[in-house]
C-alpha cells in the first residue's frame, strides 16, 4: 500500500509539470500562432498558390472575358511601390487581361521604363486626357490604385465568380494591407452587398470589378465626364443605382499600401474626403431620399440621418408583470427624454400579483402627460401572443416593441429608428443597447457558423465605446436579426410577415420575425445612433436552470426546422471568416 502511494506521488510530480507545460504551450500557440493573420493565410490560401491548378480550372470555364485594368498614376508617383504593382499584375494566373495606366504627359517616357518588354503589348501608357472608356476592349473593368498589389489568383477568382454568376455587373472582394516587400496585415473581411452598408462608407472600392458597358453608360449618359474624373465612390453609387447584381468574393484579392492603423493598432484619424460626401449627397438626391450626411465617429465613414416623413403615430408596446420600479423607470425615461411628439404607450399587463403595480397603473391613468393605455392579457405568459394581441389593439402606423427593463438614453431615439423604418426596403430596426455599466448588450445579432444551434448578439459584454471590427458598431448596418427588446417595424409589414410566431413563447420570436421580414425582401437594420440601457431580464430572469436550457434548445430546433435553408449555412450578412470569439466580432486568426 505504501509503495503504491509513493508511486502515485512520483507520477503526480512528473505529470503536474507536464500539464503545466502543456497549458502554457497551448496559451502561447493560441496567442502567437493560431490567432495571427499569417496563420490564417496559411490555412485559407495555401491552395491558391498552385498556379497549374488555377490554370487548369480556368481553362475549363465557359467564359474567358478580357479584364481591363485601370490605374491612375498621380504626378510624381513613380516609385518602387509602383514597380511592385506592375509585378503583381504580371504574375496573374489568368492570362486574358489588358492594363491602361494613365499618367501625366510629362512622365510618359519615364514610366515606360517600368514596363517589362514582354508585357508592352498588354500594358498601355496613356496621358490623363486620353481616358476614354469607349476604347477599352475588356468585358469587365477592374480598378487598381498605384502602389497597391493584386494577389496572383485575383483575376482567376474574378473570372470564376463571373462564370458562376453570369448576371454579375459589379464584383468586389476582401482586402488587406501590405508594407515593405510582402508583410501583410489588417485584413478586411467584408459582408455581402447592401446599400445601407455602402452609404455608411465605401467598402466596395478594393478590389472592384465592373461590367464595362455599365461604366460606359455612366460616363456617356449620366456624368458626361471621362472615367478618371469620376470619384470612385461616386462611380460605385451610380453603378448600384442601376443594378442589384453585385457579387462579393470572400477572398483577399487586394493588398493596399494605405495604412489604416497606427503602430498601436488604433485607427488613423483621417479627414473625410469632401468628394466622398458630395457623391453620397448626390446619390441620396437622385434616389429621392430625404436624408442628411453627417460626420461619423469612425474614419472614412458617414452617418446618414434619414428624415422622418410626416409625423406618423408610433405605438410603443411594453409587456409587463409586476416589477413596478422597473416599469416606472422605463416609462419615466420615455416621458422625460423622448423628443418625438406623436406616440402612444400600450402596457400589456399580464397576470400581475403585487398591489404596487396596480396602484402605479392608476397613477399613470391619472397623469395628463401619459399618452397611453393599460390593456390586460389574462392568459399564461407567451411573449409572441401578448405582443401580437397588443399590436392588433394599437392605433399606430409603426410598432415599437420594448421590454419593460429598458431605459431611454438618446432623446431622438424614435426619430432615428423611424427614419429608417420608413424606407420601403426596410423591415425591422434595432438599436444599440448597453448594460448599466456601459458594456455592450446588443448591436445586431446573427448566426455563428462556428457555434451551431445558437443566435449571438455581436460583441456582447465588451466596452460599449468600442468601434468594433472596422467600425461596424459606429455605422448603420444590415444583419439577419435584431432584438425585440427594442425593435421598430411598420405595422403593415409586421402583419404581412406573419407577426410573431406563437410557437416561440419566450425566446427566438424576434429572430423568427426578422427572418420572415427578410424573406419578404425587407432588410433588418441596426442603428448605433439610438442608444438605450437594457437592465436585461430583470423581470423574467435568465435561462439558467436545466428546464430553461432544455426549452431554449427545443426552441432553436424549431427555428432550424422552420428556417433550415437559412440557419444552417453561414450567416449571409457576415463574412464566413468572422466569428464571435470571446464575445467580440473578430476573424478567426487575427492577432
Amino acid at each position: 500500500m505504501k509503495s503504491s502511494v509513493i508511486q502515485s506521488i512520483k507520477q503526480w510530480r512528473i505529470l503536474l509539470p507536464l500539464k503545466t507545460i502543456k497549458r502554457i504551450l497551448h496559451a502561447w500557440l493560441l496567442e502567437h500562432v493560431l490567432k495571427t493573420y499569417w496563420y490564417w493565410i496559411l490555412r485559407h490560401e495555401w491552395q491558391f498558390f498552385r498556379k497549374w491548378t488555377f490554370q487548369k480550372a480556368t481553362a475549363s470555364l465557359q467564359q474567358h472575358p478580357i479584364i481591363t485594368l485601370i490605374t491612375n498614376i498621380e504626378k510624381g508617383a513613380a516609385t518602387d511601390s509602383l514597380f511592385r504593382t506592375i509585378r503583381s499584375v504580371s504574375r496573374q494566373y489568368y492570362p486574358d487581361w489588358e492594363w491602361y495606366l494613365f499618367v501625366d504627359s510629362e512622365e510618359l517616357q519615364q514610366l515606360a521604363g517600368y514596363i517589362p518588354a514582354q508585357l508592352r503589348h498588354k500594358i498601355h501608357l496613356l496621358s490623363h486626357t486620353e481616358s476614354n472608356a469607349a476604347t477599352w476592349s475588356g468585358e469587365f473593368s477592374a480598378f487598381l490604385s498605384a502602389g497597391d498589389e493584386l494577389a496572383p489568383f485575383a483575376l482567376s477568382e474574378v473570372v470564376k465568380t463571373i462564370n458562376v454568376n453570369p448576371q454579375a455587373c459589379v464584383v468586389y472582394s476582401d482586402e488587406d494591407h501590405i508594407r515593405g516587400k510582402r508583410t501583410r496585415y489588417d485584413p478586411w473581411f467584408k459582408p455581402h452587398f447592401n446599400i445601407y452598408n455602402l452609404r455608411s462608407g465605401n467598402y466596395l472600392e478594393h478590389f472592384l470589378v465592373i461590367k464595362t458597358n455599365l461604366v460606359q453608360k455612366i460616363v456617356a449618359q449620366e456624368v458626361k465626364r471621362q472615367i478618371l474624373e469620376i470619384h470612385p465612390y461616386d462611380l460605385i453609387l451610380r453603378c448600384v443605382e442601376q443594378t442589384s447584381d453585385v457579387i462579393h468574393i470572400p477572398a483577399v484579392l487586394y493588398h493596399s499600401r494605405k495604412a489604416r492603423l497606427d503602430s498601436k493598432g488604433h485607427p488613423i484619424a483621417s479627414t473625410t474626403n469632401p468628394l466622398d460626401e458630395l457623391a453620397l449627397r448626390n446619390h441620396l438626391e437622385r434616389m429621392h431620399i430625404q436624408a442628411d450626411v453627417l460626420p461619423n465617429d469612425y474614419p472614412d465613414s458617414f452617418r446618414v440621418h434619414y428624415a422622418v416623413q410626416g409625423s406618423p403615430l408610433v405605438s410603443i408596446i411594453i409587456p409587463n408583470k409586476d416589477q413596478r420600479p422597473i416599469l416606472q423607470r422605463c416609462i419615466d425615461s420615455i416621458l422625460e427624454k423622448t423628443t418625438y411628439p406623436n406616440y402612444e404607450i400600450i402596457i400589456a399587463e399580464n397576470n400581475s400579483q403585487t398591489p404596487e403595480i396596480f396602484t402605479y397603473y392608476e397613477e399613470l391613468k391619472g397623469r395628463s402627460n401619459f399618452p397611453g393605455q393599460i390593456l390586460c392579457w389574462d392568459s399564461p405568459f407567451n411573449y409572441s401572443a401578448i405582443n401580437n394581441w397588443a399590436a392588433e389593439q394599437s392605433s399606430g402606423e409603426y410598432l415599437l416593441f420594448l421590454n419593460n427593463d429598458i431605459e431611454v438614453i438618446t432623446p431622438q431615439w424614435i426619430e432615428e429608428m423611424l427614419g429608417l423604418a420608413q424606407q420601403p426596403d426596410v423591415g425591422a430596426v434595432g438599436v444599440k443597447l448597453c448594460f448599466p455599466d456601459g458594456r455592450l448588450q446588443h448591436a445586431g445579432a446573427g448566426f455563428d457558423r462556428y457555434i451551431p444551434d445558437s443566435v449571438y448578439h455581436f460583441a456582447q459584454g465588451v466596452d460599449g465605446k468600442k468601434n468594433g471590427y472596422y467600425g461596424i458598431f459606429t455605422k448603420v448596418n444590415t444583419y439577419s436579426c435584431v432584438t425585440a427588446a427594442c425593435l421598430m417595424v411598420n405595422k403593415q409589414k409586421f402583419f404581412q410577415a406573419g407577426k410573431f410566431d406563437e410557437i416561440f413563447s419566450i425566446d427566438l420570436n424576434d429572430v423568427d420575425l426578422c427572418l420572415q421580414l427578410l424573406q419578404k425582401k425587407w432588410f433588418n437594420l441596426f442603428t448605433p445612433y439610438a442608444e438605450l440601457v437594457h437592465h436585461e431580464s430583470l423581470s423574467r430572469g435568465y435561462d439558467t436552470n436545466s428546464i430553461q436550457i432544455q426549452r431554449a434548445k427545443q426552441d432553436f430546433s424549431k427555428l432550424k426546422i422552420k428556417w433550415k435553408d437559412f440557419v444552417v449555412p453561414a450567416d449571409p450578412f457576415l463574412s464566413p471568416y468572422l466569428r464571435f470569439e470571446q464575445y467580440s466580432l473578430d476573424f478567426f486568426g487575427q492577432k
